[in-house]
């Protein structure tokens, strides 16, 4: 996502108190204002949010494989150009299993799941998923729209490239694929505002000063 200007619409309410008298006794009247202001600005700083993604046997496996996925992720955006001081982590924490959520919408849209079906899933080996969320950010040196468009593809290329989440490495069974392409053709197309895991959010942002707000 990313804008080449910046527009804040800042909503500014007054009260003002005025004495009326009526009918020889002392009332009061609140008349309300509103207004806005825009304020345009070129980004500053560039920010990066991704959700990454560890599945294990037990839980044990699934930290360590998410572990080494923290410390490569950490490395390439450091390698992109992202300081220490702008590299943050949050969790780990336990994750929903993105096949059981799409098993839980197809039940939720065809009813119960065939018997032969349910038989298949208790035979399935359990796995613990589990995700950390890293964010980082980057200044933004560009004066003009023409080169912040630049930066910005260029920033989205290398990311993609990096493949921050290690997805590329993790590959999936044949039976595996099978079921994944089976619930996505059962399961309706429909919009959806969630990001899936491994994908990075790139925003771009400038900081409103006390004279704009002011506005």
């Amino acid at each position: 996502m990313m804008s080449t200007s910046m527009r804040w619409g800042v909503a500014v309410l007054a009260g003002l108190m005025l004495p009326v008298l009526a009918a020889g006794q002392e009332s009061e009247r609140v008349v309300s204002a509103q207004g806005t202001a825009s304020v345009e600005k070129m980004p500053e700083i560039v920010r990066l949010k991704i959700d990454i993604p560890a599945v294990g046997s037990d839980v044990k496996e699934a930290l360590a494989k998410l572990k080494a996925k923290r410390e490569g992720a950490v490395k390439k955006l450091k390698e992109l150009g992202a300081a220490d001081g702008a590299i943050r982590v949050d969790g780990p924490r336990l994750a929903p299993d993105p096949t059981e959520m799409m098993r839980r919408q197809r039940v939720m849209m065809r009813g119960r799941i065939p018997q032969e079906e349910e038989s298949e899933e208790e035979k399935r080996p359990s796995k613990v998923n589990v995700a950390l969320t890293l964010h980082a950010e980057w200044p933004v040196k560009t004066e003009d729209s023409e080169s912040l468009l630049v930066f910005a593809h260029e920033l989205q290329e290398k990311v993609k490239k990096a493949d921050l989440a290690a997805l590329k490495e993790e590959k999936l069974t044949e039976e595996e694929e099978e079921e994944l392409a089976q619930m996505a053709e059962d399961m309706p197309r429909f919009d959806s505002d969630e990001v899936p895991p491994g994908e990075a959010v790139i925003v771009y942002v400038a900081r409103i000063g006390d004279e704009e707000r002011a506005k």
